[in-house]
C-alpha cells in the first residue's frame, strides 16, 4: 500500500485531481438535463412561432442570376408575388435557387399578414442544437476544471521551488556553520 502524502502541497494537488475528475463526471448529466431543458423551450417556441406562419407558393416575377462556377451559400432574391393567408395578393423579394426563371412557382413562408417570413426550425435542426449544446457544456465544464487543475499544480509547483529552495539554503547554512 502506497503511503499518503505528507505535504500539504501533495494533498491540495490530489484533492484538486479529484475535483477535476468528479466534475468532468457530473459535467455530462447535467449538460444533458441543460440541453434538454434548452431543447424543450427551443421545441414549444417554434410551435408557438409555426402556428403564426403559413407555407404558400410565390409566382417570381424576374429572372434569377444564373448558377456560378463556384458554389455560394447565398441566394438571390427576386420580385414575386402570392397570395398570403389573408386572401390579399401580395408582392416582394423572395430567396430563389440561383437561375430560376421568371413564371417559376416557389414555396416560401409568410405571417399572418401575408409578408415573407422564415421557416420553423426543423426537429432535426432542434436536435442537433440541443446535442451540440451539451457536447459544448459538457467540454466547457471539463475545461474549465483542468484549466482551474493546472493553476493550482503551476501554483504548487512555485510553492513547491521555494521550499526546495529555502531547505538548500537551510543546508548551505548549516553547511557553513560545520567548517
Amino acid at each position: 500500500m502506497a503511503t499518503p502524502p505528507r505535504r500539504l502541497s501533495d494533498r491540495l494537488e490530489r484533492a484538486g485531481r479529484r475535483v477535476c475528475v468528479i466534475v468532468a463526471i457530473l459535467g455530462v448529466p447535467v449538460a444533458v438535463v441543460f440541453a434538454w431543458t434548452t431543447h424543450n423551450a427551443a421545441a414549444a417556441n417554434t410551435d408557438r412561432y409555426a402556428a403564426t406562419v403559413h407555407r404558400t407558393e410565390a409566382t417570381t416575377l424576374e429572372d434569377a442570376p444564373p448558377a456560378q462556377p463556384a458554389p455560394s451559400s447565398v441566394q438571390p432574391r427576386v420580385e414575386a408575388e402570392w397570395t398570403g393567408a389573408d386572401r390579399v395578393v401580395h408582392q416582394g423579394r423572395v430567396e430563389v435557387p440561383r437561375g430560376t426563371e421568371a413564371g417559376t412557382e416557389v414555396m416560401i413562408w409568410t405571417d399572418g399578414d401575408g409578408k415573407v417570413s422564415t421557416a420553423p426550425s426543423s426537429q432535426d435542426q432542434l436536435v442537433f442544437d440541443a446535442v451540440l449544446l451539451a457536447i459544448g457544456v459538457a467540454l466547457g465544464a471539463t475545461g474549465a476544471a483542468y484549466g482551474a487543475f493546472v493553476l493550482l499544480r503551476l501554483a504548487l509547483e512555485r510553492l513547491r521551488s521555494r521550499e526546495w529552495d529555502l531547505a538548500w539554503e537551510d543546508f548551505a547554512r548549516q553547511q557553513r556553520r560545520h567548517q
